[in-house]
């Protein structure tokens, strides 16, 4: 019986079913979410190579997701449309044989469940991007607002250099206070004044060795020596460099952020020392506070660690007069500073946490490189996910649309069914009869035993072929088992099959020898399960192959090689036969001796790269070879050459080669009888040598 058809009953066979509405859902599904997952893997990189700035960035993503809402309404209207002609869920018939549509729910169900679940990975996606837009562009600005200070702190740090290299600058001092020149100590005020004016600084003192006494000020208010300043100018001695100190505050609450320069005398291991001034209100604090766009929340917050405290530096957007005053523990605290300070974030990561007045946000950290300072940039987690929040009830509305429409398009389906499925029902039969017409006329039509059994073994197809084999008519054996047919013992194993294979649900496929009214024949026979529309299993097939012939004629040939192998072997002379690549194919007994290997070790073996010594092998005999399957057999017809035996032997073989052809007449091998030449050889070259004695003897 054909593997394509299944039989329910043995009168009746059921038409060739389209794909179901279920399997046609499972394959929009996954075509969908193939496309959606693509969509999404492939789409952030294109936005990313359009464009580099954030509102285009932003502008990409918006109009992303509307082709993708667009892209998603015009595929579901697709899916929908091929759908709706599918056949439906499996139908129940009625009363008189007419199939009555049922509602498609587990493929209307998948369907609504890849909508949701799609809809929900679109929010998911859209605030994930959103947020990682976001997270991108407080890296840029963190980047930004560091590189800044980093700049900033470099000028200055140029500028007290400058002051630190001058020699004039301390000779002038040396002059002022070791020879007490008054018109040099007034020249020395005069161009710190004029080097205050110009640089970057704000204002300036000058301090004594002791870092105790105020020489010469250039401040408002007017010059102190702070603790702070005192333990400064000992370090930048100790170091011989300038250093800076702060911010910090003193004990007027004044805001200081110096620098502290030594000026280096000849004979001093310890000098004067200038304190330049920074007023961060007017330098720096500005340059933190712009944010580069709008942004509700976005701030730049300078920290650093103080002893156990989280120490605040500049002034805060929602907290007046912070600057070197807002304290917060770091053992206890959960802003986005403390992690990075106690470790628990690294730096140029991404942090989550909250800001100093306890709202949620996302930060990324940077460190001032030459300074124990940190730069905050964030934003609160309103702001981050505000944008991502409209995406995602835009792509909600997508959803709820698309789940309108498969409710829609499922209703229309169905109504198309309904007006179809009068049409197919009056063309069933008619299917029916014309599958059982074409199944019989195959069957017919072989010369195989087919035939087909229920599942109670009974027997619902027997060909004509198996009729002549059994010598049973199909009236006669259908509706009957195989013990009606075989004798008890053949036919428990045949039965014995046949539950394997039904309870295994595979096909076998094996050889037989049955007793027939005509004398035992030999089948190859498989056999395997017939299922119905909904794949169970409702019987098997068989079909029976008579090789009885084909194993006489196998077995003749077996004789008739090994005959001719036997000749061979009674041959006293090597005999060997190559295919066109040189591989043995064949070998007698008297080669297999002479070389000490048996001839399954020698069959398929290259001849010239295993039998003989090398170079000589492929370099001189190989190209003989060559000739002969050229056809060019006159040069080496008659060829000697040395073999190379197992136990390391050489022998001196004289060989007679031919080649042989197949049907077509082109050259497929050589065969090759040789004799062992050895022992004349060496024979020849002894008389030689005797005769050449003779004839040098007086």
């Amino acid at each position: 019986m054909p593997l394509g058809l299944s039989l329910s009953d043995q009168h009746a066979m059921p038409v060739p079913e389209k794909p179901t509405t279920h399997a046609f859902a499972i394959r929009a599904t996954l075509l969908y979410a193939a496309f959606a997952g693509a969509w999404i893997l492939f789409s952030d990189k294109m936005v990313a190579w359009l464009s580099n700035d954030p509102k285009l960035i932003v502008f990409y993503s918006t109009l992303k997701g509307l082709v993708f809402v667009a892209v998603s309404s015009l595929a579901l209207w697709l899916a929908l449309r091929c759908g709706a002609g599918g056949t439906a869920e499996p139908a129940e018939e009625g009363a008189e044989g007419m199939a009555r549509p049922s509602f498609p729910w587990r493929s209307t169900l998948a369907a609504g469940l890849a909508i949701l679940a799609l809809t929900v990975l679109g929010i998911f996606h859209s605030v994930r991007q959103q947020e990682e837009l976001e997270l991108a562009r407080l890296r840029a600005i963190a980047d930004l607002k560091a590189q800044q200070i980093v700049g900033w702190l470099r000028e200055r740090r140029d500028d007290a250099d400058f002051i630190s290299r001058s020699r004039p600058f301390a000779e002038a001092y040396r002059r002022w206070q070791v020879r007490r020149d008054a018109a040099s100590g007034e020249r020395l005020g005069h161009d710190l004044q004029e080097f205050v004016r110009y640089s970057s600084f704000h204002g300036a003192k000058l301090l004594d060795a002791d870092a105790t006494q105020v020489l010469w000020a250039l401040d408002h208010p007017p010059g102190v020596v702070t603790p702070e300043l005192r333990a400064a100018t000992e370090r930048a001695w100790r170091e011989r460099k300038p250093i800076h100190v702060g911010p910090y505050r003193d004990a007027g609450n004044h805001l200081h952020l110096d620098f502290v320069v030594p000026l280096p005398l000849a004979s001093a291991a310890v000098g004067p020392s200038l304190v330049l001034h920074v007023d961060l209100r007017a330098g720096l604090f500005p340059q933190l506070q712009t944010w580069p766009g709008p942004s509700r929340s976005g701030e730049v917050v300078w920290f650093r660690r103080d002893g156990g405290d989280l120490l605040f530096l500049n002034e805060l957007s929602h907290r007046a007069d912070a600057a070197v005053k807002l304290r917060l523990p770091l053992s206890r605290s959960k802003t986005l500073a403390a992690q990075v300070l106690r470790g628990d974030a690294g730096l140029g990561q991404a942090v989550k946490g909250v800001d100093y007045r306890g709202v949620p946000g996302f930060g990324v950290v940077r460190a001032i490189p030459g300074s124990d300072w940190y730069l905050l940039v964030k934003i609160d987690e309103s702001e981050l996910h505000a944008d991502a929040y409209r995406n995602a009830a835009w792509i909600a509305l997508a959803g709820l649309l698309a789940l309108f429409g498969l409710g829609a398009g499922v209703y229309l389906s169905r109504q198309r069914r309904e007006l179809a499925i009068a049409e197919r029902v009056r063309h069933s039969q008619i299917e029916r009869l014309r599958a059982l017409r074409l199944l019989a006329a195959i069957a017919d039509s072989s010369d195989d035993a087919i035939f087909a059994l229920d599942l109670e073994g009974r027997f619902i197809l027997f060909n004509r072929a198996a009729e002549r084999v059994t010598g049973k008519s199909q009236e006669d054996v259908l509706g009957c088992d195989e013990s009606d047919l075989f004798p008890p013992d053949v036919a428990d194993e045949k039965m014995a099959v046949s539950r394997e294979v039904m309870d295994g649900n595979v096909s076998l496929t094996f050889q037989e020898d049955i007793a027939l009214p005509g004398g035992i024949r030999s089948f190859l026979t498989t056999k395997g399960p017939l299922h119905d529309r909904e794949g169970k299993a409702i019987g098997l097939y068989g079909i029976a192959r008579d090789i009885s012939e084909r194993q006489r004629a196998e077995a003749a040939l077996r004789h008739e090689v090994a005959l001719n192998q036997r000749y061979l072997d009674t041959v006293q002379t090597l005999m060997v036969a190559l295919d066109a690549d040189g591989r043995i194919t064949m070998i007698n007994r008297k080669g297999c001796e002479l070389l000490g290997y048996a001839e399954e070790a020698l069959l398929g073996k290259n001849w010239f790269m295993e039998c003989l010594p090398q170079p000589l092998g492929m370099e001189t005999v190989y190209p003989m070879f060559c000739h002969i399957m050229a056809g060019e057999l006159e040069a080496a017809e008659y060829f000697e050459n040395t073999i190379l035996c197992r136990d390391g032997r050489q022998c001196l073989i004289a060989w007679h080669n031919a080649y042989f052809t197949d049907s077509e007449g082109r050259i497929v091998g050589s065969l090759s009888s040789g004799e062992d030449i050895s022992e004349r050889k060496r024979v020849e070259a002894q008389l030689r040598k005797l005769a050449q004695a003779v004839e040098q003897s007086p």
